[in-house]
């Protein structure tokens, strides 16, 4: 697998990853979303790839939603970050 299908493969698992019925709804900062992926996404991705896809994802998030200025569900730093996420399921 090449550079550019394993990002492709990398994004369609983190979009996946917010669709579980855990995240759904729930906002992480890059460097939360980048360590929840190393311990709980697909195995054989790189931390190094997980970070690049998550840079992209915050410049194009595509099926994802930014939200410039919240706190993180993982760190919860006193200071709001931007963040990315899914919206929750519809009501």
């Amino acid at each position: 697998m090449n550079v550019g299908d394993t990002e492709d493969f990398a994004r369609r698992e983190i979009e996946g990853f917010f669709r579980r019925r855990g995240e759904r709804g729930k906002f992480y900062c890059a460097s939360c979303l980048a360590t929840q992926l190393t311990e709980r996404g697909a195995q054989g991705i790189f931390p190094a790839t997980w970070t690049a896809v998550i840079e992209d994802l915050f410049e194009r998030p595509g099926a994802l939603r930014i939200e410039s200025s919240r706190r993180c569900d993982a760190c919860q730093r006193p200071r709001p970050r931007p963040c990315i996420g899914a919206p929750p399921a519809g009501p």
